[in-house]
């Protein structure tokens, strides 16, 4: 919460976009992010935003989602244009996944990744996560889940999810068998912070099971969102 000081105790909307450089459309997005769980405070009358009881936890990474919706836009513009694929990108928050950038490709069929996700173990960015996490993190946040189907493919056991992550940690990708929808198949890889070696985030990309069965789209694909994945973890801030 570097943007709050004894000289800006409380700010508008205008002034964390001017301060952040984020458009107001993405500081909004963000903004109401954060007063949902709890980091953010708007006041009733006057709309200013303040620190919420949950802000300390989230000083660093608040400004560091900031800093790399930035720093990773231009990869994925270049991924996205390139081969005509719909990307999703997000970091991990506690036991969540926050939004961070999605590119979509019209006229596909695509569900549009809601802000905050709460389902790590049946998205391709959630597993890729929990994989390339330290054990202990992985498995205390794998205990912390409500393993809840969102299809008759997902994982619904703690067995079964720590199976699936290690062959996900072995080959470096996650997949996503139609696990969080039927007809959406997926691919994804971590955003990995060097300086921790660990991962902070994920991107994925995503295709409907009329264009690729998941062999197909593992076979042409795997190597395009590790080699992305591993663009974007190159340029992530260190600290």
């Amino acid at each position: 919460m570097g943007l709050f000081n004894q000289d800006h105790k409380k700010m508008s909307l205008m002034d964390i976009s001017k301060a952040t450089g984020i458009g107001k459309v993405s500081a909004f997005r963000y903004i109401n992010t954060l007063i949902e769980l709890g980091y953010l405070r708007r006041e009733p009358q006057t709309k200013l935003l303040k620190p919420g009881p949950a802000a300390i936890l989230l000083s660093n990474n608040l400004m560091k989602s900031f800093d790399l919706l930035e720093i990773i836009r231009p990869y994925i513009d270049e991924a996205f244009n390139t081969h005509n694929v719909s990307i999703d990108s997000a970091l991990l928050e506690g036991n969540a996944l926050l939004k961070l950038y999605q590119r979509v490709v019209k006229e596909k069929i695509m569900y549009d990744l809601p802000i905050v996700e709460t389902g790590l173990h049946c998205t391709a960015l959630g597993k890729a996560v929990l994989a390339f996490l330290p054990e202990k993190e992985m498995k205390s946040i794998v205990d912390s889940l409500s393993l809840i189907k969102r299809s008759k493919n997902t994982l619904t056991t703690k067995t079964s999810l720590l199976a699936d992550l290690a062959k996900t940690r072995k080959r470096g990708y996650s997949l996503n068998d139609e696990e969080y929808i039927i007809g959406l198949v997926s691919v994804g890889a971590p955003l990995i912070n060097s300086e921790a070696n660990r991962a902070i985030g994920a991107v994925s990309l995503t295709f409907s099971t009329g264009e690729y069965s998941l062999d197909k789209m593992e076979m042409k694909y795997a190597d395009t969102v590790v080699d992305l994945a591993n663009e974007i973890s190159g340029v992530i801030p260190i600290g």
